[in-house]
């Protein structure tokens, strides 16, 4: 159950950004999309299935408070990945006056901060004449890459729930 919980929030999570991937990084700059489809479509499917093998085929026993525990690090996690992830590409978006609100299921509280009154650093790096801002609000107040560390959480839990046994 708790693999397949954690299945069914990150797919979900997937599908309803699926509108933040065309501005990321990863496509916008440095013209990765490509690599990051085919990683999309080919390596995660792979890797992510990992757990749900080793589960299927081994025998794992473990103690009640063990998955209680679990189960309320992936939804805390995911709630701080999901909802900062928000923040961070609805804000780029009302920066580029591209913002469309969207109702896909489930959205989480928090998701959208107030542009007009979100706190940013503006700058200017050496030799750009373009001004670029930081997100220093909601989650990303808390820290630089707060969905990183959010990710890695929810990864460990994901691991944690297959136990010792085969390490």
């Amino acid at each position: 159950i708790f693999i397949l919980t954690a299945h069914v929030l990150y797919t979900n999570a997937c599908m309803k950004g699926e509108e933040s991937v065309p501005c990321t990084w990863d496509i916008f700059y440095e013209k990765w999309g490509w690599m990051l489809i085919f990683w999309n479509l080919v390596g995660v499917p792979y890797v992510y299935s990992f757990n749900s093998y080793y589960l299927l085929n081994n025998r794992v026993e473990l103690h009640p408070y063990l998955v209680a525990a679990l189960f309320v690090a992936l939804f805390v996690s995911y709630y701080v990945w999901d909802s900062a992830q928000a923040q961070k590409n609805r804000f780029r978006a009302m920066e580029r006056n591209m913002y469309v609100p969207r109702y896909t299921f489930p959205q989480m509280p928090r998701g959208t901060l107030d542009y007009k009154t979100a706190k940013v650093l503006r700058f200017t790096l050496p030799g750009q004449k373009r001004e670029s801002t930081l997100l220093v609000d909601g989650w990303w107040a808390y820290a630089r890459l707060i969905h990183y560390i959010a990710d890695i959480i929810m990864s460990l839990t994901w691991g944690l729930c297959c136990g010792f046994s085969g390490v």
